[in-house]
C-alpha cells in the first residue's frame, strides 16, 4: 500500500494498492502464473504553476508601446520615467488558469501471464495487460467560440472568420467589441487546466524463446495492441485537433493515440561461431504511426488551421509500416592470461529501411484529399535513423 502527497494538488486520497501473484501451478517448475494489479498516481506538472503566474489574469508582466514622438520614451541606459505613458497590453493574448479543483492523474493497471516450458530449453509465454489511465490534464479554453455547425463545412470550402468567430465567444462583450475576462481586456484564449482526459492501453504478448547449449539463443515476441484517448495534452486547445463544426464534436475526439500500433513483432538471435565468434540478429517489424488529417485552413474561425475535414475522425489514417533490422557481428582474442580482447562491428538498421514517423497530413478544405496527402515529408526530424555503423574494441579482464 502506498500513499502520495502533493502539495500543489486539492487530492488527499492518492492512496496506491499494489498486489502481485507468482504461482508454480504444476509444481514442478515448468508452469508458472503471474497476475498483478496496481494504482499509480502521477505527478502535477510544476510548469504550469508557472504558467498561472506569468499568463494569469494578474500577470506581473506587460507590454508597453510608445511613440516615441509624443510620448517620454526611455533613453539609455535611463529607464522610462513614467510607463503608463505609452499603452500597456498583457504579454499574450490567452491567459492560463486552473480548474476549481486539481488532481492527481492515476493509473488502473492489471496484468496476467502463464510461462510453460513446452521442450528442453523451450519457453512459451503468453501475458496480457490493460492500462486505464483516468484525471489526465487537459488544456480546455473556456472562452472558445461556440461550435460552427452551418458555415464551415469542409467539402464546400467553406470557413467562418475570425471576427464573426470572436463574436460568439463566451466572455465576448458586445459593447467593446471584444472578450473580458477577470478585468483583462482583448483575450482570445482561457487555457482551463482541468482533469478531463483519460486513456486505455490493452495488449496480448506472445513469445518463444529458445536456448541452445553449445550455439547461442533465439526468441520471437508478438504484442497485439490498442492504445485509445481523448486529447493529447499540448495540442490545439480543446481536445487534440477536434472537429467543432460537429454538434457532439468533444465525443468524437476519442480515438487511437499518437503512437498507437496494433502489431509488432521483434525476433532476435545470438549465434555463437567458431573461433570465438558471435553473430547477433535483432527484427523489429511493426504498423505504421497513426495520421490525424487536417484541413490546413481556419475553418471555425478560432486561429488555429489544424481544422479536421468533415467526416474524418482523428488520427484516422496510418504511416506506411516499420521495419529494421540490426546485426552486430564480434570476435575475442585472448591477450595475456585473464586479459582479452573483443573487435566488434554492429550495425543498425542494416537494410537501410526509410521508417517515417510524419507524413504530410494536410488533406485539404474540399472533401478530396490532395495529391500531397499522407507524402513522405523529407528531414531527419520526419524519419527514424538510417543505417549506421559502429566499429569498437573491449578489453575484458
Amino acid at each position: 500500500m502506498r500513499y502520495e502527497f502533493e502539495s500543489n494538488t486539492d487530492s488527499l486520497h492518492n492512496v496506491g494498492p499494489r498486489v502481485g501473484l507468482a504461482w508454480d501451478a504444476t509444481g514442478d517448475g515448468k508452469t508458472t502464473v503471474r497476475a498483478g494489479f496496481g494504482i499509480f498516481f502521477d505527478q502535477y506538472y510544476m510548469y504550469l504553476n508557472r504558467r498561472y503566474i506569468t499568463l494569469g489574469p494578474n500577470a506581473p508582466q506587460h507590454i508597453y508601446n510608445w511613440n516615441c514622438h509624443s510620448d517620454t520614451c526611455p533613453t539609455y541606459p535611463n529607464s522610462v520615467p513614467n510607463p503608463t505613458s505609452g499603452s500597456v497590453s498583457p504579454p499574450a493574448s490567452y491567459l492560463y488558469i486552473p480548474a476549481d479543483k486539481l488532481l492527481n492523474p492515476y493509473s488502473l493497471q492489471f496484468s496476467a501471464s502463464v510461462e510453460r516450458k513446452i521442450a528442453r530449453n523451450t519457453v512459451l509465454i503468453l501475458s496480457g495487460l490493460q492500462v486505464h489511465t483516468l484525471k489526465q490534464m487537459r488544456v480546455n479554453d473556456i472562452n472558445h467560440p461556440s461550435p460552427c455547425t452551418t458555415n464551415c463545412d469542409s467539402p464546400s470550402g467553406k470557413t467562418r472568420s475570425t471576427a464573426d468567430a470572436n463574436k460568439v465567444r463566451p466572455f465576448y462583450n458586445p459593447t467593446l467589441g471584444y472578450s473580458v475576462y477577470d478585468g483583462v481586456q482583448r483575450v482570445t484564449m482561457v487555457d482551463q487546466i482541468e482533469n478531463t482526459a483519460s486513456s486505455l492501453y490493452q495488449s496480448f504478448d506472445i513469445s518463444v524463446k529458445q536456448h541452445f547449449a553449445r550455439w547461442g539463443e533465439v526468441s520471437g515476441h508478438y504484442v497485439y495492441a490498442g492504445s485509445y484517448t481523448y486529447a493529447m495534452f499540448y495540442s490545439d486547445y480543446n481536445s487534440g485537433v477536434p472537429s467543432e463544426w460537429y454538434p457532439d464534436w468533444n465525443a468524437d475526439e476519442r480515438g487511437p493515440d499518437d503512437f498507437y500500433q496494433r502489431n509488432r513483432f521483434i525476433g532476435d538471435a545470438v549465434l555463437r561461431g567458431p573461433y570465438r565468434t558471435t553473430l547477433s540478429l535483432v527484427g523489429n517489424f511493426g504498423t505504421g504511426l497513426p495520421v490525424n488529417p487536417i484541413t490546413g485552413v481556419d475553418n471555425n474561425g478560432d486561429g488555429y488551421t489544424v481544422d479536421r475535414p468533415f467526416g474524418l475522425s482523428r488520427n484516422s489514417f496510418r504511416t506506411p509500416a516499420h521495419k529494421t533490422v540490426d546485426a552486430g557481428l564480434g570476435k575475442d582474442f585472448k591477450l595475456w592470461k585473464r586479459l582479452n580482447a573483443e573487435i566488434r562491428i554492429d550495425a543498425t538498421n542494416v537494410l537501410n529501411s526509410k521508417n517515417f514517423t510524419t507524413v504530410n497530413n494536410v488533406y485539404g478544405n474540399t472533401g478530396i484529399p490532395k495529391s500531397s496527402f499522407l507524402k513522405q515529408q523529407a528531414g531527419i526530424d520526419n524519419t527514424d535513423p538510417s543505417r549506421q555503423l559502429q566499429f569498437a574494441v573491449h578489453i575484458l579482464f
